[in-house]
């Protein structure tokens, strides 16, 4: 028995040093919004990031093509107050929102996720300086969408003023986020006001993200069989020192 917890521990530890070791890190996606391009501009080879995408939903009597979306004045997305909601809940059950996906080129290789960094600050186009405070929060395709789905981490914006940029980094060096074949991610914005109410007098209140860099590395996914003798190797070389 006890060589037996000493084997699945060996065969754990390959497992996790294959993962990190497999490949050298890379930028996997890269969104910089340059002349409002969706394109991403990593340069890596193994995988492909789709253009990042804005859902203009119908939730929001106010959402539309005007109230979200990619502007080419300050590269960087855009959303305005009245097209996001009050309440975490609230934001991530909205179908206002901006997302991107990352898909391995080859059958049998996974993504190995290790973290996702966001910009965004706040902008005050017209003095009306109603928003107190602003969240963009994540969720990724592994642990679903919408409220009750597991949010994989956010961004707090200032909203005192024509406020500085403010970056958050998200780990995702964990095992749920490695050996995926494809991943999506997601963006919603919530915020909260002076009067507590959303309405037309929020639209020249902008919440704007840049710099949304997705690192990782792509690697061949092990095959059981593959693990199993490793272990079995491993076992055998821990009897012999016994």
């Amino acid at each position: 028995m006890e060589n037996m917890k000493k084997m699945m521990t060996v065969v754990a530890l390959v497992a996790a040093m294959g993962v990190a070791t497999a490949a050298q890190a890379a930028v996997l996606a890269q969104y910089n919004f340059n002349s409002a391009s969706k394109v991403s501009s990593d340069a890596d080879a193994t995988s492909t990031a789709a253009d990042f995408a804005v859902e203009n939903g119908t939730d929001d009597s106010a959402a539309s093509s005007a109230d979200s979306g990619f502007s080419s004045f300050s590269n960087s997305t855009f959303i305005r107050g009245d097209a996001t909601q009050l309440t975490e809940a609230a934001a991530l059950d909205d179908d206002d929102y901006f997302s991107f996906t990352v898909t391995a080129d080859n059958v049998g290789d996974g993504l190995n996720l290790t973290s996702l960094s966001i910009t965004g600050w706040y902008q005050n186009d017209t003095d009306s300086g109603l928003l107190t405070s602003a969240t963009v929060y994540v969720q990724s395709s592994v642990d679903g969408f919408g409220d009750g789905a597991a949010v994989v981490g956010s961004l707090s914006i200032p909203t005192e003023g024509s406020a500085n940029a403010e970056t958050a980094v998200i780990g995702l060096n964990v095992g749920k986020f490695q050996q995926l074949a494809s991943v999506e991610f997601r963006f919603y914005t919530a915020v909260t006001t002076a009067s507590g109410e959303l309405d037309g007098t929020n639209a020249g209140d902008t919440i704007r993200t840049d710099d949304i860099i997705l690192n990782g590395a792509v690697a061949p996914i092990p095959e059981p069989a593959s693990l199993a003798l490793i272990g079995l190797g491993s076992l055998i070389a821990l009897r012999r020192r016994a």
